[in-house]
């Protein structure tokens, strides 16, 4: 039994030839900025306790604020970046994952391609381009 298998995937050359353009997005820092901090305290006040604070909870990893559609809810950072395809770096920074768009004369045979950083992405085109002349498609 090989347990050292990898991932593959096989495409026809309709695909290769059929590729019109590729489009290549870098890594680049996202505007996204946590709404509450790790370790603060968030209070709750209320007409019936005469304004007085009191302690709803105190938050335990940096959270985002995300609209849902009739309520507002705070979801971990962590969390967020794993279901909107973010990356977190070492800095704490979150930032875009680099991506490869492929557009097809198929019809539905575009695809978008995600990475981890810009050398892979960039390693991904270079064979895709070599695949392409293979099956006389000159990508410039």
């Amino acid at each position: 039994m090989n347990l050292q298998a990898q991932e593959c995937s096989y495409q026809s050359d309709t695909f290769y030839k059929s590729i019109m353009r590729v489009s290549f997005f870098p890594m680049k820092p996202a505007n996204i900025v946590p709404s509450h901090k790790k370790g603060e305290v968030i209070y709750r006040r209320n007409l019936l306790t005469l304004f007085r604070r009191k302690v709803k909870r105190v938050v335990a990893e940096d959270e985002i604020r995300e609209c849902g559609w009739e309520t507002v809810y705070h979801t971990p950072v962590s969390d967020y970046v794993k279901s909107h395809s973010y990356l977190m770096l070492v800095d704490g920074v979150i930032h875009c994952r680099p991506k490869v768009v492929i557009e097809s004369s198929i019809k539905d045979g575009g695809r978008t391609v995600y990475f981890n950083t810009n050398e892979e992405a960039l390693d991904y085109i270079k064979t895709l381009k070599e695949k392409c002349k293979l099956c006389e498609n000159n990508l410039l």
